[in-house]
């Protein structure tokens, strides 16, 4: 029987429903993410724990995928799936309810992934069977064309849903409007899968059963065996070590996947954008591979992958590059170059590239046969979840800081230096000597790179939540006039206290007196008791200009942050005002409160490093600030930001909420105090007439003064406001 004899609606329709499956599977992950990401703070672990859930529910769908295919009647396997596809129309829309907001900060990972599985849980793990179900029916259908095909499609679908998201979707549709588009495109789905499943079981009906025979040997599989594919894989012998190989294989790439894009968010923001550029190249290399595997080289991508690990420890070891190149008698700073945001980006992603081609290369080399492909998926799933749940939930536990990715380049490069080394074991003495010595040598140099990141002997206390890792940090110890401690929220200064007794209240970093929130309250104060709402805590440093009588609330949603601030730095302490600490997300803490708090002034700097959760600079967030406002109170933003411009986004958001602005530059000293912008939003002309504020305000200017979209809670776009490459 030919291909196309017989029903070929089936092969173009299964190819329809794959394609479709995987576009759906693939964008529902950051159109719910981005619904919940303000609820939990806006940090990158929220997303982290979105891939561990949709991994771990992805070997939910392949295990019910390969429990139907083996255990069910193949008579019967078509209707108990198109039943189990109508009833989950049945929990359509996928639009959280309110409630689902978190009245505390306890245990945000569980509510989570609870949230996560009553809102998707079962449209997606129906969705996840779909590939490796239909590719098992279509096996039975046309058992001389190889099921992979429809894999790699799948993939191709993935991919499209992903590169979409962040370029159609998310700038033309606010988030409800996702969730809606998304089940409506869902009851399409629904319609083809039980299309197809009507379509097989007619074709049980009536196909001889030479046709639905399972386990000979196919066209496919005696080309992959003209290929050089593995004798196992051609007999339907699957040896424990190969499966194995499919548990820890899809591992590794998922391990450096989270890792990566954890890497990438950490000093940015937690944006789709950002997700979804290292999930394209991990589902890009699936493609290459099972579609085209003849494109993967195992010897170059051993090489690649060990050159790649290389790349990224010399940008850890930037310093000692500009060592090397004063000794040489060259002024140059790669250490600059080392610390550039796109520089950083690309090599690490290209890290990610070359090792998820070598670990799904070495994957689809050691794929069984149709007659065990739902097996083989399923431990495909498992690796996956397992790389997943060691960067999600073991290696906070384990590790104080975010060592993971460094654990990761080491595991790459020693795997690939083991199979180069392999690969030179029949060569002339001399090479394998040449080989192994200089793969030894770079690896002296990748693993103390990755020790230089990770280690904290500098550091008197490091402590890791879900919330991200924060180090206290004490310099000159030995000059009391100059002696700092200061709190390092992951690679950022996240706030400084002078240590010496005479300079405790003196505030620090971003805070002067000449800075942007220092002008505001002393020239809002004049001689009256001041009520200051503080969003975000640091270390406490707006407590500097508390005074008897005044009232400080200060908002952090990290309890870390809370226990640092007031078991290592005194600014608390030390306040005359004695301030409250309001534990839990900023906005919902507000929204919660029933009374305006009538507030003097409202100063926002909850963002860690140069990321920023987007959900406290949209309009419905300065709206609720203005109503905790008084009258003529001031809103004072903290905008300092490397990688983006967050001041044409500041004074969008004050002309739609009908404030005026003053733009404040203030200039650091190297030591104590730091360049810092802050925007003051006020609706008081008399506040901003005032001589000292008139004569600090500078107008936004270039690229400053652009004009961008109105930030709101279902529309954000950080494309148009990054830095561009410098």
């Amino acid at each position: 029987m030919t291909r196309m004899q017989k029903g070929p609606e089936f092969a173009w329709l299964a190819a329809i429903t794959v394609l479709v499956g995987a576009f759906l599977l693939f964008q529902v992950q950051p159109v719910i993410s981005k619904i919940i990401l303000p609820w939990f703070g806006g940090g990158p672990s929220v997303w982290t724990t979105c891939l561990l859930f949709f991994q771990v529910l992805l070997v939910g769908g392949y295990a019910y995928a390969h429990l139907l295919s083996r255990h069910v009647p193949i008579g019967r396997q078509a209707w108990v799936h198109g039943i189990l596809v109508l009833l989950s129309l049945l929990t359509l829309p996928i639009l959280p309810g309110e409630a689902w907001k978190p009245a505390d900060v306890e245990y945000p990972m569980l509510r989570i992934l609870l949230l996560l599985f009553v809102s998707v849980g079962v449209p997606y793990l129906l969705l996840s069977a779909t590939g490796p179900l239909v590719q098992a029916w279509f096996a039975r259908r046309y058992p001389d064309r190889s099921p992979y095909r429809l894999y790699a499609l799948s993939n191709v679908g993935s991919l499209g849903a992903l590169l979409t998201y962040p370029f159609l979707v998310e700038p033309a549709m606010t988030s409800s409007q996702q969730a809606w588009s998304w089940s409506i495109l869902f009851v399409v789905y629904a319609s083809l899968a039980i299309l197809l499943a009507v379509l097989f079981a007619r074709f049980l009906k009536t196909a001889s059963a030479k046709t639905a025979t399972v386990g000979k040997t196919t066209a496919s599989e005696r080309a992959g065996k003209q290929r050089g594919v593995s004798s196992a894989s051609v007999s339907g012998e699957v040896s424990r070590w190969q499966r194995v190989c499919w548990l820890l294989l899809p591992a590794l790439a998922t391990w450096m996947l989270m890792a990566v894009t954890n890497y990438l968010c950490q000093d940015v923001a937690v944006i789709p954008f950002f997700w979804i550029i290292p999930l394209s190249l991990y589902l890009l290399t699936f493609i290459i591979c099972f579609d085209r595997p003849g494109w993967y080289r195992s010897r170059l991508f051993m090489n690649l992958s060990v050159l790649a690990a290389l790349a990224v420890s010399i940008l850890y070891m930037g310093e000692v590059v500009d060592g090397i190149f004063k000794l040489l008698g060259s002024e140059k700073k790669f250490s600059l170059l080392a610390q550039n945001l796109t520089v950083n980006t690309l090599v690490h992603l290209a890290l990610l590239l070359v090792v998820c081609m070598f670990c799904h290369g070495e994957l689809v080399k050691r794929k069984p046969p149709s007659s065990q492909l739902t097996s083989f998926y399923l431990f495909v799933s498992v690796g996956g979840a397992l790389g997943g749940v060691i960067v999600s939930i073991l290696c906070p536990l384990l590790f104080p800081d975010y060592w993971e990715l460094n654990i990761g380049i080491l595991i790459v490069f020693l795997l690939a230096a083991a199979m180069v080394i392999r690969d030179v074991l029949g060569r002339p003495s001399l090479m394998q000597a040449c080989v192994t010595v200089t793969l030894g040598m770079v690896l002296g140099f990748v693993g103390n790179a990755q020790w230089t990141v990770i280690d904290q002997r500098d550091a008197i206390l490091v402590t890791r939540n879900f919330y991200g890792v924060l180090a206290v940090r004490e310099t000159d110890t030995n000059k009391p006039e100059l002696h700092q401690r200061r709190l390092v929220n992951g690679k950022t200064l996240h706030g400084l206290q002078q240590m010496a007794p005479g300079r405790r209240r003196e505030p620090t970093s971003y805070y002067g007196r000449q800075s942007g929130v220092g002008i505001a309250i002393e020239r809002y104060r004049r001689g009256r008791p001041l009520r200051i709402g503080a969003i975000g805590l640091g270390v406490g440093t707006i407590a500097c200009y508390g005074k008897e009588g005044d009232e400080i609330d200060f908002f952090e949603i990290n309890p870390d942050v809370i226990r640092l601030a007031r078991s290592h730095f005194s600014f608390l302490e030390d306040c005359p005002a004695r301030p409250t600490i309001i534990q839990g997300d900023a906005r919902l803490s507000l929204e919660k409160m029933g009374r305006p708090r009538e507030y003097d002034i409202m100063v926002l700097d909850a963002f860690s490093s140069d990321a920023i959760p987007v959900h406290l600079l949209t309009a419905e967030a300065v709206g609720l600030y203005g109503r905790h406002l008084k009258p003529g109170g001031v809103i004072a933003i903290h905008v300092s930001n490397r990688h983006l411009r967050l001041v044409p986004v500041v004074t969008t958001l004050a002309r739609h909420g009908g404030f005026q602005y003053a733009k404040i530059n203030s200039s650091g000293n190297g030591d104590w105090l730091d360049d810092a912008v802050w925007i003051l939003l006020t609706k008081s002309e008399n506040f901003l007439k005032d001589p000292q504020v008139l004569l600090a305000t500078s107008e936004p200017t270039g690229p400053d003064a652009k004009k961008v979209h109105l930030w709101t809670d279902k529309y954000t776009n950080l494309l148009e406001i990054l830095r561009p490459i410098e």
